[in-house]
């Protein structure tokens, strides 16, 4: 279990890293990079590491939300080319389908579609211990490698998701010119979604518990 909790910290901070690597190389500025969440634990330049280190964030300049001179715009999120933001919001999520190829080949892409299934329904009764159970075999009778491969999908498939505050449904929203107001209806849609996966999931850990 402590290699499963190992392997999910570093494949996030990979994810992070990657989508600031990229943005950088397109010539946009990187004003922020969080891995983590909660009290910040550790902070060097723009980096900081957060006590709790399974998500985080990448914050570039935008003119939408930040106050810019007119020679700053091309180095803004928002005055790139629509192929160039997706491919920003993407490019964490697909190195970990890359690492993942590496590691099972093929095999990855069927997880990665078992995947969606999983996120989705991981909260409804009966199909959470089911899954649970899954997760426990794997930890079991799989190599170290083959944990950490699973691992790099399963996370690149819940980021792929279409929910507007993940990189599936942030991609989307830029890709097509999505507006302000449908965004924000979008936003509150996952947000209410989310919730109830969240409260599914708190009622499978309670009956773990009882």
């Amino acid at each position: 279990m402590d290699f499963l909790f190992v392997s999910l910290a570093f494949l996030s901070s990979i994810h992070i890293l990657t989508m600031a690597f990229v943005a950088e190389r397109y010539g946009i500025e990187v004003r922020k990079i969080i891995i983590g969440l909660g009290p910040t634990l550790f902070k060097y330049r723009k980096i900081e590491i957060r006590c709790l280190p399974f998500t985080g964030m990448v914050k570039l300049l935008d003119s939408r939300v930040d106050e810019i001179d007119t020679e700053q715009l091309s180095k803004a999120f928002d005055h790139q080319s629509r192929w160039v933001r997706a491919s920003i919001i993407l490019s964490g999520s697909f190195v970990l389908v890359a690492i993942s190829f590496l590691l099972s080949g093929v095999q990855a892409f069927a997880s990665l579609a078992s995947g969606f299934e999983q996120f989705l329904f991981s909260g409804a009764p009966g199909l959470s211990a089911l899954y649970y159970e899954q997760i426990q075999a794997v930890l079991v009778n799989e190599t170290p490698m083959q944990v950490f491969s699973l691992v790099a999908i399963k996370l690149a498939a819940i980021n792929l998701f279409p929910f507007t505050f993940m990189n599936g449904g942030a991609a989307l929203i830029e890709l097509f010119g999505i507006p302000e107001k449908i965004a924000s209806f979008l936003h509150r849609v996952s947000s209410a979604v989310f919730i109830l996966m969240i409260v599914g999931w708190c009622f499978f850990l309670m009956g773990l518990l009882v």
